[in-house]
Parts: structure tokens; C-alpha cells; sequence
């Protein structure tokens, strides 16, 4: 699975570092999928990840969801 590092917001591509960024100064920023348009969620990067982006609700039609098997 693609992991998805840019997002939609407010009518521009941003990074996963721009969007955490966001999120400190406005908890209630709305960021969205750059291929479905469908809401996500920042994540930093731990040790097992890079910091990405991930579906609230996963969506089977998007490349860029989760994908259950």
C-alpha cells in the first residue's frame, strides 16, 4: 500500500509536516485525500513509519485507503 504524504487543504497540496503543523494551532482543520477527496488524518512518523496521512473511514474505491484482506 502507497502510503499517502500529501493531502488537500483549503484548495492546496500540502505535506504531512505542514499539515501537523495545522492541526497544533486549529484541532478542527479539515484535511483531505488528493485522490478520493474523502477526509484524512496527519500522522507523525514512529518507529516502525513514515509520517503519512490515513483515512477516517476506510475507502475501498481509493488507492491510497487502508484495504482490508
Amino acid at each position: 500500500m502507497v502510503k499517502a504524504d500529501t493531502c488537500n487543504y483549503n484548495g492546496r497540496k500540502i505535506s504531512v509536516k505542514e499539515a501537523l503543523t495545522i492541526k497544533q494551532q486549529d484541532n478542527t482543520a479539515v484535511f483531505t485525500c488528493i485522490k478520493c477527496g474523502k477526509r484524512v488524518k496527519p500522522h507523525r512518523a514512529g518507529s516502525n513509519c513514515a509520517a503519512h496521512f490515513e483515512h477516517y473511514k476506510r475507502n475501498e474505491n481509493c488507492p491510497w485507503s487502508h484495504h482490508l484482506r
